[in-house]
């Protein structure tokens, strides 16, 4: 395919799945804010492709972006809901505890977590700090 014709052809294919998925949502206050950054960003890339082309690579990764946008939600509310099977056994199937739940105590104490207070000095000095701030770096 033609370096010229390949931004036309993404721009089909997330115009296509951008009508398909805003025909019947299951929230429009949702869809609108899922498909808020294709909204910004498509005139932006049509209004510079001549003057600031990009190149195909980018392009074919803001439609890949553009996609999961548009897909991805109506994916995760169909994987969310659990089959009725793999809900696990019933409240009333037995007494026992759980491995490692604690003896003696109740479901909700051993699942809460324990409270941990700090400060910003103290979380900056941490690595689960800067793993977590790496990681969302790279997302960006």
């Amino acid at each position: 395919m033609n370096n010229s014709r390949l931004p036309v052809a993404l721009g089909l294919i997330v115009v296509v799945l951008l009508i398909t998925s805003g025909l019947h949502p299951a929230e429009r206050s949702t869809w609108w804010m899922e498909t808020a950054p294709i909204f910004l960003a498509a005139p932006f890339l049509i209004l510079t492709y001549y003057r600031f082309p990009l190149t195909p690579l980018l392009y074919v990764l803001i439609a890949l972006h553009a996609i999961i946008l548009l897909v991805g939600l109506p994916l995760s509310l169909v994987f969310k809901a659990a089959p009725p099977d793999a809900a696990g056994p019933p409240a009333d199937a037995g007494s026992e505890t759980p491995m490692g739940a604690g003896a003696g105590v109740g479901a909700a104490e051993a699942i809460a977590p324990a409270e941990r207070n700090f400060t910003a000095a103290q979380a900056l000095r941490t690595s689960a700090f800067w793993l977590l701030a790496v990681g969302h770096g790279f997302a960006l």
